[in-house]
């Protein structure tokens, strides 16, 4: 074989290889431009299908009003909802005209409601420290 023909031979050969690694480089950078499969969705629980805080704390409210002396009277202040107790503090008149000052309670959608007052010891002060803020 001529050495002339070799040459030509190896320059045809280097051209096919140099167009195989440019083909290669832009298969790959459009392949690096092709949009990634999004990550799963995140599924958050569902909430719970029951009764809506509001009007938990709106029934611990009318609650709270039949224990009290002048239920119109009534003031609410600090009314928090945790699993489904209504926490908070009324503020209502006394038989003798005068406000009583904030009260703390514990309802529990108008299955019972408990006053600071009616439990003796540390006993609500507990159940307030772990149901309520």
């Amino acid at each position: 074989m001529d050495s002339g023909k070799v040459k030509d031979n190896n320059k045809v050969l280097l051209a096919i290889g140099a167009v195989a690694v440019i083909a290669i480089g832009i298969q790959s950078s459009q392949s690096d431009k092709k949009p990634k499969a999004a990550p799963p969705p995140v599924v958050k629980p569902a909430k719970p299908v029951g009764i809506p805080d509001w009007q938990r704390t709106s029934v611990a409210q009318d609650d709270v009003k039949k224990r009290l002396r002048d239920p119109a009277s009534a003031q609410f202040s600090d009314l928090t909802v945790r699993n489904g107790v209504v926490c908070g503090q009324v503020n209502s008149r006394n038989g003798f005209g005068g406000m009583t000052g904030p009260q703390q309670f514990i309802s529990r959608l108008g299955v019972m409601t408990v006053f600071k007052d009616d439990v003796a010891g540390d006993g609500f002060a507990k159940t307030w420290a772990s149901v309520c803020p």
